[in-house]
């Protein structure tokens, strides 16, 4: 039987957080070249096993499927807030240049487009860039998907090669690279004064440790085993105040609360609810909902999104 990754080390990351954030937001930006710091190749690889998979609502990213409704809602919403000139609520997003980091297969750089927003999307796996591709263009959507990771997205931004974007998202890509602080000053790098980020991940606590890994992973079997670290997860304070020192302030946060119905659960067939079975994740949110998923601005303990606008006069 696979031994569970209990929550030890937690003081320990803690600490090195902390050293982190003692130094200057200028040594952050001065590593856009140090890449290899940034991307974690075993990370990439969980993903590009299941590249094909992408667009299945019924495989094993049934349970991205199922959230990025509701996720979308806090990204259109906020968006809104921040980037929409006054007086143009109902056109907000036409024309706003957006830019998703760790993209995967496009599942919401596709909704976004059809919002009116010119994408780009980038991640470091280019199986998962290249069904992202397949599927756009299958739906007649423009959308430039790229093959890189947000050191080189940063040093494009930063050179002027590459026009900065009205907002930049990071959704569940943050819990999966090394050198946070580093990464989120790529994400500043690459947003224009003014701008949007969006950024949203796991919280560090013994129930999104229950829920997000425990059940998730090891009894739902919504996500392969393994799918999380327990030490990477970041408290809504802590890019807040990584964050914050890159002039990027926080607007609005909320959790991402996943609502079981009992009754569904109590209807469910047996066999579909056998321990670390992908079954359940296919059943559960496709053709048979457990649940669902709703914005709770109370309870950020397990999944959490938050939006950020980055100052006029920020340097980064």
């Amino acid at each position: 039987m696979a031994r569970l990754p209990l929550p030890f080390g937690e003081a320990l990351f803690e600490s090195e957080l902390i050293l982190s954030l003692s130094s200057s937001p200028d040594s952050h930006a001065d590593s856009h070249a140090d890449s290899d710091a940034i991307i974690d190749e075993a990370e990439i690889a969980k993903f590009e096993r299941d590249a094909d998979q992408w667009w299945d609502p019924h495989g094993v990213f049934a349970p991205l499927h199922a959230l990025n409704p509701t996720r979308l809602r806090f990204i259109r919403d906020s968006l809104v807030q921040i980037c929409a000139p006054a007086g143009e609520k109902k056109r907000a997003l036409a024309g706003l240049r957006v830019l998703d980091v760790g993209c995967g297969g496009g599942l919401t750089c596709e909704p976004l487009a059809r919002l009116g927003a010119q994408l780009m999307g980038i991640d470091g796996s280019a199986l998962s860039v290249a069904a992202a591709r397949a599927h756009a263009e299958s739906s007649g959507l423009s959308i430039d998907y790229q093959t890189m990771d947000s050191t080189a997205c940063a040093q494009e931004c930063q050179s002027g090669r590459l026009a900065r974007f009205d907002a930049v998202l990071a959704l569940e890509i943050v819990e999966h690279v090394n050198e946070v602080p580093v990464f989120l000053s790529h994400l500043a790098t690459c947003l224009r004064p003014g701008g949007a980020l969006i950024l949203s991940t796991l919280n560090r606590t013994l129930k999104s440790f229950a829920l997000g890994i425990v059940a998730a992973e090891y009894i739902l079997g919504w996500a392969p085993r393994g799918t999380h670290e327990f030490r990477r997860f970041l408290r809504p304070s802590e890019p807040a105040l990584l964050l914050g020192e890159l002039g990027c302030v926080l607007v609005r946060q909320a959790g991402l609360r996943y609502n079981l119905s009992l009754a569904s659960l109590a209807s469910a067939p047996f066999d579909s609810l056998s321990l670390g079975s992908r079954r359940l994740g296919s059943r559960s949110l496709g053709s048979q909902s457990l649940g669902s998923w709703s914005l709770d601005d109370n309870d950020l303990e397990v999944n959490y999104i938050q939006a950020y606008k980055k100052s006029s006069d920020s340097v980064a």
